[in-house]
């Protein structure tokens, strides 16, 4: 037995020491991707000292750079390296912007950073008399999805076209370019429901998708009121707009064969309107001839009563725009749960006409595959990954429902974005379709449909499950697309709608369609009388006149 238990002594030992080698081994030669966990203090003055704290710097710098809002500081702005932290001077002239941290095992996410000399000073009263006037934020300080009261007065009784914008910072990565788009600010979505209560000496929002640290400011028919500061912190991690691209598109439909015996008889068309968000900016547009309505919930309205018989009409809308590539750094470990009494996840959990999350069949597999875990950026990926190992792309499958592409494992393009957003609202996540068209090529598009989920305390997250899956890639160059479309987009998707648009009929008795290859969810696209003879609309593709 004695020798037994030396051997067996011996045989722990032995282990022990494998053990200890292995961890010592790992921590020594293992790479270490650089991160940042946290600015201190997140804003401050030139010439101040900033601690950079974290992970995977480095015991000394060597080669390593820091980077802050696109200045790339020098050995003089430099106080201390260590492998957990980084103390370094405010450069003179730096906007707010991220901080980043390059060694040569790779590039760090990005942390916001303020520069103090930009935040505004608080005013004793409005600019002019009847401004609105901001005396206080409650908090001061939230991530995005924190519910805010403004304080002040002279907001007008009802919102009407008040608007309230955050700060907003969208980088340009291309040679040549000082960094800094120029966008300085976001409003408050209608879509995400960010406006909860206006009143004139009292606003309640919630903080946009795509705020930073800055300025906040009330805007109303009588002008734009003083700035106060609010800080925006990341907890869940950060999202970055970059690669700038611009574009000169055109969007035409073509009327004609209009035949009626009655002057009364005409056409209702909803022509959807090309997307105003942080990742399109610096939108200009000529619509011929001007729309009766101009933006009903990001659709235009045109109301075509016939002349005469067989007569024939020319829609033409030109937009030139900017769009950015969409990125995203995300810490599961720090995701945390919904506040389910918000409209935003009341609204964008429940089933519609494209998103049959009541579904059994859908309902079913969806909390199968994404599990009990609580954590929602996890059970998303789990049904992102789902989907592309589940389904083949097929341009010519059709369905009388949904469910039929999980179980025939078929579907084209547009249904693979559908699935995702019905099977996310099925398990309590929020999600919603994006529909639009993708660049390739030669100046080409293709109409597309892919979808985004809400992350809290960071915002909508992208997701493209047919371009993981390799459908209809073309010329679209990513590495390994089956990780990069689950948080990140190029800048060659262009978006119409990011939502289901729900438009009212404009008389009870009219018949609606639809379009079967739509680039934009919308529940009307055509509106007729019942004794209109006949007609014929022509969607014509989006061509691209021009990028740069």
């Amino acid at each position: 037995m004695s020798a037994r238990r030396h051997i067996y002594t011996i045989s722990v030992f032995l282990l022990f020491i494998l053990l200890v080698a292995v961890a010592i081994y790992s921590s020594v030669f293992a790479v270490k991707k650089p991160h940042i966990t946290e600015l201190s203090p997140p804003a401050a003055y030139p010439q101040e000292t900033l601690r950079i704290k974290g992970e995977g710097f480095g015991s000394e710098r060597e080669n390593g750079d820091i980077i802050i809002a696109g200045i790339r500081l020098t050995a003089s702005h430099l106080e201390q390296w260590t492998e957990n932290e980084i103390r370094v001077k405010v450069p003179q002239g730096v906007d707010s912007g991220r901080v980043y941290v390059i060694t040569q095992n790779g590039k760090s996410n990005g942390i916001l950073f303020s520069n103090r000399a930009h935040i505004p000073v608080i005013l004793s009263g409005p600019v002019e008399p009847g401004h609105p006037y901001i005396e206080s934020i409650s908090p001061e300080k939230g991530a995005v999805g924190t519910r805010v009261t403004i304080s002040g007065r002279n907001f007008g009784r009802r919102r009407g076209v008040g608007k309230v914008y955050f700060r907003f910072l969208a980088m340009d990565n291309t040679p040549g370019s000082d960094d800094s788009s120029g966008n300085e600010y976001v409003e408050c979505s209608e879509f995400d429901f960010d406006y909860e209560l206006w009143s004139d000496q009292e606003l309640v929002v919630y903080v946009p998708d795509g705020a930073i640290s800055g300025s906040v400011m009330v805007e109303n028919d009588r002008g734009r009121s003083n700035a106060l500061y609010f800080e925006v912190n990341t907890p869940a991690g950060s999202k970055r707009f970059e690669q700038k691209k611009g574009y000169q598109i055109q969007q035409d439909l073509r009327v004609s064969n209009v035949r009626t015996t009655n002057e009364e008889n005409g056409l209702e068309l909803w022509v959807p309107k090309l997307f105003h968000g942080y990742a399109q900016q610096n939108i200009e547009a000529v619509h011929d001839p001007e729309p009766l309505w101009l933006d009903y919930k990001g659709i235009m309205r045109y109301s075509l009563k016939p002349p005469e018989a067989w007569f024939e009409y020319s829609l033409n809308h030109t937009y030139w725009f900017d769009r950015y590539s969409i990125r995203t750094d995300i810490d599961a470990r720090d995701v945390g749960g919904y506040d389910q009494a918000r409209k935003l996840y009341t609204h964008y959990t429940q089933p519609n006409m494209f998103i049959p999350s009541d579904n059994e069949t859908i309902a079913a597999v969806a909390a199968s595959r994404a599990g009990r875990n609580g954590n929602p950026y996890r059970r998303a990926y789990a049904l992102f990954e789902y989907i592309i190992d589940r389904l083949e792309y097929d341009p010519g499958f059709r369905y009388d429902s949904l469910e039929e592409c999980i179980d025939s494992g078929r579907a084209d393009a547009r249904d693979y974005g559908l699935l995702f957003v019905a099977m996310a609202r099925s398990i309590g996540i929020p999600a919603r379709p994006v529909a639009g068209l993708i660049v390739y090529g030669d100046k080409l598009t293709r109409r597309h449909v892919w979808a985004e989920f809400y992350v809290p305390q960071l915002g909508w997250v992208p997701v493209d499950p047919a371009l993981a899956d390799g459908t209809g890639l073309l010329d679209i160059q990513v590495e390994d697309p089956g990780s990069f479309y689950f948080g990140n987009l190029e800048n060659q998707h262009i978006s119409f709608t990011r939502h289901v648009v729900q438009l009212p009929k404009v008389n009870p008795h009219t018949n609606v369609s639809m379009l079967a290859n739509p680039y934009s969810l919308q529940t009307i696209y055509e509106e007729y009388p019942p004794n209109l003879e006949g007609y014929r609309v022509r969607w014509e593709d989006i061509k691209i006149v021009d990028w740069w």
